[in-house]
């Protein structure tokens, strides 16, 4: 599973035709008004239930066959995420961790000996995170 961030949310990249309540989609096909891996909001369905996006020259685009494009599937609350932000071959990643992970990581060191080397940088961590650092 592929899993992309967009406007701030998590998605993963689902291989099927686009139905009435998704909202996004990667273009991966061939067309010279869209561009490979860019996210298009579907701008609504035609009477075939085809989504339309707006293409790369301001035009409504149809997406008619679903091979040419991945659907964004929101995410359940997942805790901790791995997002890849470059191509594949370069292997550059982002971890997102959620606020719920950080809360369930903190309870479990609340147990650990306040002593411990390990979950001190581990609290320290967590600081920094949670400061945005």
């Amino acid at each position: 599973m592929e899993i992309v961030m967009h406007e701030g949310e998590t998605y993963k990249k689902v291989a099927r035709h686009a139905e009435k309540g998704d909202r996004f989609v990667v273009y991966n096909g061939y067309s010279g008004y869209l561009t490979v891996g860019k996210v298009y909001t579907i701008d609504h369905f035609d009477g075939e239930g085809d989504p339309q996006v707006i293409d790369d020259e301001g035009d409504e685009y149809d997406l008619h066959d679903h091979h040419e494009y991945l659907v964004l599937e929101p995410v359940a609350d997942e805790s901790i995420v791995l997002v890849s932000v470059t191509p594949p071959l370069e292997k550059s990643y982002t971890i997102v961790v959620k606020d719920s992970a950080l809360a369930v990581i903190e309870r479990a060191l609340a147990e650990a000996n306040p002593f411990d080397k390990d979950a001190i940088k581990i609290r320290g961590f967590i600081e920094k995170v949670r400061k945005g650092a």
